[in-house]
């Protein structure tokens, strides 16, 4: 019996993101003390040959790490004064002592899936108590980075070098795939590698459901709308947002200017399935602010 075959007589799978981030990387990155974390590694943008030593320790690795949270002792409130007081939580974070002083700050997702402006925010509020901590702890190097589902990351992502970065963002993204693949080169038959291997292969079935609805048949981001509608390349003549044209999210979106990342439902179709569609010219004329 397969682990795919035990969800489907047994436990279902756990979809929470904790699990993923709290229990199955841990589990594959941080095995045999750290022995094997230049693998993930090496798949951030220039982080290579970390050297990490347990005896004497010189790497901190937590999960859910809340900055404002811990700094509880007097000790730590005199080390660490006038230090951010919002809970922005990265997923992972690792701090490596050696030459350069290393921290890494990882926001992962598996099967909730933002858009590019709402995951942006996300880590652009995480980097403020990066910033504070690099300061404070005579940081040399900072990584921050997504690790998302490969479809999640095609629909937030753009390419640069070789590498993936959310829209608008020097924030790099790192995929599940890569990181399963990485490891599955090293340990094909290990539990947690197969139990990711597992939750990816069910990523359409286990998606969060606003993902996409049925009338979609591609998502695009408002910026590419409006660009190629413009230039009369764009095959698709309606799009959707909750609460539909005149709603109060694409309101929130335009004057945001987060409709430029948004990824918007788009359908060839004429006719509207719902009151959340509307036409891609009525969305270029409030675009452009005309009538």
């Amino acid at each position: 019996m397969t682990l795919g075959d035990l969800v489907k007589v047994e436990l279902p799978l756990n979809r929470k993101e904790r699990f993923f981030t709290g229990t199955v990387f841990p589990m594959l990155v941080c095995r045999d003390n750290f022995r094997y974390f230049n693998l993930f590694t090496s798949l951030i943008n220039g982080c290579r040959g970390l050297k990490i030593s347990i005896n004497p320790p010189n790497i901190q690795f937590f999960t859910e790490y809340s900055l404002v949270e811990s700094i509880i002792t007097k000790s730590d409130r005199n080390r660490f004064p006038n230090s951010p007081k919002t809970k922005d939580t990265p997923d992972i974070i690792a701090l490596i002592t050696g030459i350069p002083k290393t921290l890494l700050s990882i926001e992962a997702k598996m099967y909730d899936v933002p858009d590019a402006y709402e995951l942006k925010t996300q880590m652009d509020a995480q980097r403020k108590h990066i910033d504070y901590l690099k300061e404070r702890l005579n940081i040399g190097m900072t990584y921050q980075c997504a690790l998302l589902p490969q479809k999640l990351a095609d629909a937030v992502s753009y390419q640069k070098n070789g590498f993936h970065y959310i829209l608008e963002s020097e924030y790099q993204v790192i995929t599940w795939e890569a990181l399963l693949q990485k490891f599955g080169q090293v340990f094909p038959d290990d539990y947690f590698l197969n139990l990711l291997k597992l939750a990816l292969d069910s990523y359409s079935d286990l998606v969060s459901h606003s993902w996409v609805s049925s009338s979609c048949e591609q998502k695009l981001c408002g910026r590419d709308i409006y660009q190629k509608s413009k230039l009369g390349t764009l095959n698709m003549k309606i799009m959707g947002r909750d609460k539909g044209l005149n709603g109060e999210p694409l309101k929130r979106d335009i004057e945001s200017g987060k409709w430029k990342t948004h990824q918007y439902e788009t359908s060839s179709k004429d006719s509207l399935p719902s009151d959340n569609w509307f036409s891609i010219s009525d969305f270029i004329k409030l675009i452009d602010g005309t009538d």
